[in-house]
């Protein structure tokens, strides 16, 4: 409760600008297998979110997957791990894989207008030589 009076009071006076909200754990459920794992008190945080109109996206970790999902016109992306990633199979061959690396990392680009957000494999197994 104390965190989310925080947040709640950080919004009401960032009202006037565009704001990234990030976290460890993703607040939606996504449909896989680390929702076991979920936030605690999910609803409350996206109800407080979905109110403040200075929220452009949400992003958060913990998964190791590179997801992004919409609710009530907020973006909630999830990053890949910072030494390791992991992978759903949906369908017919469900199950979850955990591999080393790529290492991700996001650059965010906001204005009033729009929120962009770049994914950047900074360490990867296989690297590419790029000439200019």
């Amino acid at each position: 409760a104390a965190r989310l009076q925080w947040l709640d009071t950080q919004l009401a006076e960032a009202a006037d600008r565009p704001v990234v909200v990030i976290l460890h754990h993703p607040p939606l459920q996504l449909q896989i297998r680390s929702d076991a794992m979920a936030l605690q008190n999910p609803e409350a945080l996206i109800k407080m979110l979905e109110r403040h109109g200075s929220v452009r996206c949400v992003i958060s970790g913990h998964i190791h997957m590179t997801t992004t999902a919409w609710r009530a016109g907020i973006a909630f992306t999830t990053l890949a791990g910072s030494s390791s990633t992991a992978s759903e199979h949906f369908g017919s061959r469900q199950g979850h894989l955990r591999r080393d690396g790529p290492a991700q990392m996001a650059v965010v680009l906001i204005d009033q207008e729009q929120a962009i957000v770049h994914f950047d494999n900074y360490i990867d197994a296989h690297p590419v030589e790029v000439h200019k």
